[in-house]
């Protein structure tokens, strides 16, 4: 089978630069990202084929939507501009073009983005992963690791009985709070609902429904509760949402 795309040896050599580089270690995580979509679709494929990752994987969405985009900015067959842009990118953090250029990048690793929620709004922010010596960035100066679950903090909360898949407790929260908008979202944007179905939490689901929530909400990415389950691959809930009034 013929290869997608024979990256430069420009190209290469710039991508060897940034995986060792500290500067691109200590790039913005908008550069990283767009390095990261950059690299993906000159070397693998105009876009991801596989599906957009659940709600929590906050690091891995934001890298899935970098590599996607780059299908709108630059076609299908933009893999040449693609290759200008990176390489305008890894200039500007010092790369020049050495004697012999490498005939092949190195496979870059995943970025490592931290989503911390310490900062003084409480919303979780992208930050570079590794140490301060920025040598370990991988590939592209690039390294993912999943976001730490924000709903840990909710242990008492609706969302946190959600997320856990505790309907004991869940139950017990809307009987004894009965005022509760079992619609409400939260920081985030996500339902209840949402949260059940992206987890996977059948009888959460089915508890939620009971209580009135609403199946056609849409979460910030425009999914509905249904269209979560499908993607978690859970056909029961699928099931059940379909039936259901």
């Amino acid at each position: 089978m013929a290869a997608y795309h024979t990256p430069s040896a420009t190209f290469s050599n710039a991508a060897s630069y940034l995986s060792t580089s500290t500067s691109a270690g200590r790039a913005t995580n908008a550069t990283k990202l767009e390095l990261y979509g950059l690299f993906k679709y000159v070397t693998v494929a105009v876009k991801p084929t596989a599906s957009k990752p659940r709600i929590f994987d906050m690091a891995g969405r934001a890298k899935w939507d970098a590599w996607n985009g780059m299908e709108a900015k630059y076609g299908s067959n933009g893999q040449e501009e693609a290759e200008k842009r990176y390489i305008e990118l890894a200039t500007e953090m010092g790369w020049t073009l050495v004697a012999e250029p490498a005939p092949k990048a190195a496979q870059p690793e995943e970025e490592e983005i931290n989503f911390d929620s310490d900062e003084e709004d409480g919303k979780p922010r992208i930050r570079s992963g590794g140490n301060s010596g920025g040598g370990d960035a991988g590939g592209m100066g690039l390294s993912v690791s999943a976001m730490a679950r924000p709903m840990e903090k909710w242990d008492d909360s609706i969302f946190g009985s959600t997320v856990a898949g505790d309907v004991w407790r869940l139950t017990s929260i809307l009987e004894t709070h009965p005022e509760l908008d079992i619609n409400q979202t939260d920081e985030y944007g996500y339902t209840p609902l949402h949260l059940a179905c992206d987890r996977g939490h059948l009888e959460v689901v089915k508890l939620l429904l009971e209580k009135g929530a609403d199946k056609s909400l849409k979460d910030p990415d425009e999914f509905t509760p249904l269209e979560l389950a499908e993607v978690a691959g859970r056909s029961d809930i699928v099931a059940l949402l379909s039936s259901s009034n």
